[in-house]
């Protein structure tokens, strides 16, 4: 696990206004911690909520993402930084009401 990774990932969850939960994910090449959030998902019985927020650095430039939906929906911010998390908080905020 990258720490620069996970502590981005803990500003960001630590700047939304409703209950997260960290978790990593262990189904990728890399363990990256992903922000949980919303309504628990029933689909796959995991108990998990149904969004989640992550960073995808297996790419050339490191990209955060939304899923909404048990990933039904998915949001791409390539136009914010990294180190952003400010604005990657309120997109989160915003993709969500």
């Amino acid at each position: 696990m990258n720490t620069d990774l996970d502590t981005l990932i803990h500003t960001v969850a630590e700047m939304l206004p409703f209950p997260t939960e960290i978790h990593t994910d262990m189904g990728a090449d890399t363990w990256n911690p992903q922000i949980y959030f919303g309504p628990t998902d029933t689909n796959n019985g995991s108990g998990l909520p149904a969004h989640r927020a992550g960073i995808d650095h297996d790419n050339n430039r490191p990209v955060w993402w939304i899923d909404l939906d048990d990933g039904t929906r998915t949001i791409l911010l390539t136009d914010l930084t990294l180190e952003d998390a400010p604005a990657i908080a309120a997109r989160i905020i915003a993709s969500t009401t």
